[in-house]
């Protein structure tokens, strides 16, 4: 369970509270289910189309949602506009763990999922640890696996996969970076491409998710 503070600095929980003039242009909500769950462009958009949804609960990680089938037939929703417009797209997750300070692939401790339109061939690189198959989100990881975290990945082809957390940071944006052949580009911050992400809002907001 998060405390205030750890809500009060999380970036998606301010984004929910605050006006929209209160927020950076790149941050504004695109889509929103109240009570659910929202969407916002993707800084660092190796593509035009990449967008982040997550719960409005302040939660590590999608399998912790409490709402968790509203917010997964959200994201569904999400998916399916973005490959609309985008074309297919690979789907992941850092499924943080709960352990405070500890080592974790996901950058913020609220939950999200990564929309990237394109195939990257991430579930090659997640084989060098016990995999699970899956043909949907929802019900893999229990208890322990929960706790010390987890990889998700869905790719286009709707194959879904998990794997434990490798506790690297922003693990699977390395990976499509190393695929584009710009491994040193992963970085969100460092390399925002606002040009992407300038055209993910674009034609984003062409999209009715009712």
């Amino acid at each position: 369970m998060a405390n205030r503070d750890e809500e009060r600095d999380c970036l998606f929980c301010q984004v929910l509270r605050v006006s929209s003039d209160e927020l950076p242009w790149h941050d504004k909500i695109l889509a929103r289910a109240p009570d659910v769950g929202a969407v916002i462009a993707g800084l660092g958009a190796f593509v035009p189309g990449y967008v982040l949804v997550f719960p409005e609960e302040h939660t590590e990680s999608t399998l912790r949602v409490g709402l968790r089938e509203r917010f997964l037939e959200f994201a569904d929703r999400t998916v399916s506009r973005v490959t609309a417009v985008f074309g297919p797209a690979t789907i992941f997750e850092h499924g943080s763990c709960t352990a405070p300070g500890a080592r974790r692939s996901a950058c913020l401790e609220h939950a999200h999922l990564h929309v990237l339109p394109g195939s990257y061939k991430l579930a090659g690189s997640m084989q060098q640890w016990p995999v699970k198959l899956l043909d949907n989100i929802g019900y893999a990881l229990k208890g322990s696996q929960l706790s010390e975290g987890y990889l998700y990945l869905r790719e286009p082809s709707g194959a879904v996969w998990y794997a434990p957390d490798p506790m690297v940071s922003q693990y699977f944006r390395r990976k499509v970076a190393e695929y584009l052949n710009t491994p040193d580009e992963w970085d969100y911050l460092m390399f925002p491409r606002l040009d992407n992400v300038r055209e993910t809002i674009h034609k984003f907001g062409e999209l009715d998710l009712e």
